[in-house]
């Protein structure tokens, strides 16, 4: 990382005041996993037996800083690459949280989800006064199809609370449109590369949010007996179902959930 700081600190009794601008022109950050380190203690923590004694009253710190990336800043990890630019302006006042305003964008970004390569046409992180961890979300990430048609992900809220909507061009069900996200191709054409391996049956379901949504595959095993297996497309949730025809009006159906969890 490249870093030109332009800071002023002024100092008065125990007041602090900190402003001015940090630049970073250039930058090649590869991340693999989080630092213990840079993961905040939770407010619920109470810490005990600390002998640590205080020298004495506290400073008393605000800051004004903009933090500003040049045009050579990359970034690699967790799925995500491209390169961000833009600028924010970080607050700092007494015991309150550090917030923030401007706005992060991303150049040429791709971002691996689901076992695909998606490209991110709009990638910006808005930051609005609030906390600086928490900033306002306007990511499209899309991927295009042998059948020219375009299936992706539209993000908004917040980094806390994001809010994921699936979407296609053309238009067409969601089930569908997942289809040609995760597989890049259509549902009918997912049954029959099933049917090449023996199974009756395959479907992408998505009963409720589109996150809820599973891959099933089934068999007759015989004319009245049908069996399935679902598993879901973005959590462990799994499901075993059988169903058995008993005549043209009745049919008597079991099913099972369950969910693996790794580790323990």
């Amino acid at each position: 990382v490249w870093i030109s700081p332009d800071i002023d600190i002024v100092t008065v009794a125990r007041q602090v005041s900190v402003s001015g601008e940090v630049r970073v022109p250039r930058a090649q950050i590869e991340l693999r996993e989080i630092p213990a380190l840079a993961v905040p203690v939770s407010r619920d923590v109470i810490m005990v037996g600390d002998t640590v004694q205080s020298a004495g009253p506290m400073m008393n710190i605000r800051s004004q800083v903009r933090l500003v990336l040049g045009d050579s800043v990359s970034f690699r990890g967790f799925g995500l690459s491209g390169w961000p630019s833009g600028n924010l302006l970080a607050v700092d006042e007494p015991r309150q949280a550090t917030t923030a305003t401007g706005q992060l964008s991303i150049r040429q970004g791709k971002y691996r989800a689901y076992g695909q390569d998606l490209t991110i046409e709009t990638g910006r992180l808005i930051y609005a006064g609030g906390p600086i961890d928490n900033p306002g979300l306007d990511i499209r990430a899309v991927r295009q199809t042998r059948d020219s048609v375009t299936a992706g992900l539209n993000v908004s809220g917040t980094l806390e609370s994001p809010e994921v909507t699936v979407f296609s061009e053309p238009p067409m069900m969601q089930s569908e449109a997942l289809a040609y996200l995760l597989l890049g191709r259509p549902l009918s054409e997912l049954s029959q590369s099933a049917r090449r391996f023996g199974i009756d049956e395959a479907r992408i379901e998505t009963e409720g949010a589109w996150e809820e949504a599973s891959f099933y595959a089934g068999k007759y095993l015989s004319p009245r007996l049908y069996l399935s297996y679902g598993i879901g497309l973005f959590d462990a949730a799994s499901l075993f179902r059988i169903r058995y025809m008993l005549s043209r009006r009745w049919t008597l159906q079991a099913e099972t959930n369950y969910r693996i969890e790794r580790g323990r």
